[in-house]
């Protein structure tokens, strides 16, 4: 594009892509349908390795028992282990 020059105005009739965006959204979540990205592990293997975990097995044997990576699991199981701080 030559100096000085502006890009074209896109068309009247083409909505901005956070408006579509919404409006997919809400059309999906009416549909009651998944919005996002898919869950990468079923939700009974997250319990049992958080079971796992109340008894005391390390992050290797739990991803060994249920194939669910360590980087993984310490973002499952982080809710439990971590203690919020206080604000002092």
């Amino acid at each position: 594009m030559p100096p000085g020059k502006l890009p074209p105005d896109p068309p009247q009739n083409q909505a901005p892509r956070r408006v579509v965006l919404h409006h997919a959204r809400a059309v999906a979540e009416a549909n009651d349908r998944r919005v996002g990205r898919l869950i990468a592990h079923p939700a009974d293997k997250i319990e049992y390795a958080r079971l796992l975990k109340a008894q005391g097995s390390s992050l290797g044997e739990i991803s060994t028992k249920t194939g669910i990576p360590k980087t993984s699991l310490h973002h499952y199981l982080a809710d439990e282990t971590s203690t919020p701080r206080s604000a002092s």
